[in-house]
């Protein structure tokens, strides 16, 4: 009772001037990108998902497709190893409140209507890798003149420039394997490397892309300029171990992991994870010293301890160890 007449004489209040005016205006409701255009010229997960944030956002998403099937990863669920469902669970995640558009770009109509949308476009996304973008003419030095505020996302599987910069990527290779994350995870060398499942490199790698975007867009209120702005898998997936990365960079030393049975046998504690054990609670940071950048070393060992462990009290050093 006395909870529920608290409740009533905070709604009896009156709403202050803040209140009022950013926090029910129509604009807030529908919600903050309201208005504004995005043309997602994508395929698969990362980039397209970046879009779909802004439309979760209220952005207005048009979804570029080529004719007939459509994205091909509309068909993912089909594929062998994926749950069976009545509903394409996979493009409803990634495509949720998009209008879908037909164009055959490999035709110079199919180009003249996207130059057209992008003219009056606020954002433009593409995951094509760059001698594809020059072969369809949407470059950024095609559609930057006809829209000085177009901001313009593209993302790769490993950058724009160098030898593997038309070179496709998926997260499985490009974010998880490519960057040392699946080796890194292992207890130990013996331990056979575990496959990613599907987009959990692409998901975190489309909240870069999105986070780029709304940066370009903070960059043109103060500028009036659009801009080019660019992420790609596998720098994301340095990012995911980006310590251990600094680590390397610092000149750090590091060591192969024993085996988890000789490090079980010396009195370790298994850590407990959903689905298997680790021998030591700081094995998924170990791994095999890699002289090359493709694969990131492991940290030497050290007696930390989980941090679910309670803390215990040497009776020497009378201090928390």
């Amino acid at each position: 009772m006395a909870v529920e007449s608290g409740i009533s004489a905070r709604r009896s209040q009156p709403r202050n001037k803040s209140n009022k005016r950013y926090g029910a205006t129509p604009r807030w409701k529908k919600g903050i990108f309201d208005g504004l255009k995005v043309l997602d010229c994508a395929s698969f997960i990362a980039a397209p998902a970046a879009a779909t944030v802004l439309s979760d956002f209220g952005a207005d998403v048009i979804k570029i497709e080529p004719p007939g099937a459509g994205d091909p990863y509309r068909n993912l669920p089909n594929l062998p190893g994926y749950p069976h469902s009545e509903h394409n669970f996979a493009w409803m995640l990634e495509a949720r409140n998009k209008k879908s558009l037909a164009l055959d770009l490999s035709k110079p109509e199919g180009q003249a209507v996207l130059h057209r949308l992008a003219a009056e476009a606020d954002v433009f996304i593409t995951n094509y890798p760059p001698q594809v973008r020059a072969r369809l003419g949407i470059t950024y030095d095609h559609l930057a003149p006809l829209n000085e505020r177009l901001i313009y996302a593209s993302f790769t599987g490993y950058g724009e420039k160098g030898e593997e910069a038309n070179k496709p990527g998926f997260d499985s290779n490009a974010y998880w394997a490519r960057s040392g994350l699946m080796d890194l995870v292992r207890a130990d060398e013996h331990t056979t490397p575990a496959r990613s499942i599907a987009g959990m490199g692409d998901h975190p790698c489309a909240m870069a892309l999105y986070g780029a975007i709304v940066t370009a867009l903070y960059k043109r209120e103060r500028t009036g300029k659009g801009s080019h702005v660019s992420s790609n898998l596998m720098a994301n997936g340095v990012w995911a171990s980006g310590v251990l990365a600094q680590a390397k960079l610092c000149g750090a030393k590091f060591r192969r992991a024993a085996p988890a049975r000789a490090r079980a046998e010396r009195g370790h504690q298994p850590l407990p994870v959903p689905g298997r054990t680790l021998a030591d609670p700081v094995a998924a940071q170990r791994g095999p010293a890699m002289a090359d950048a493709g694969a990131l070393p492991r940290p030497r060992g050290s007696r930390h301890r989980s941090s679910a462990s309670p803390p215990r009290r040497t009776a020497t050093r009378g201090r928390w160890s």
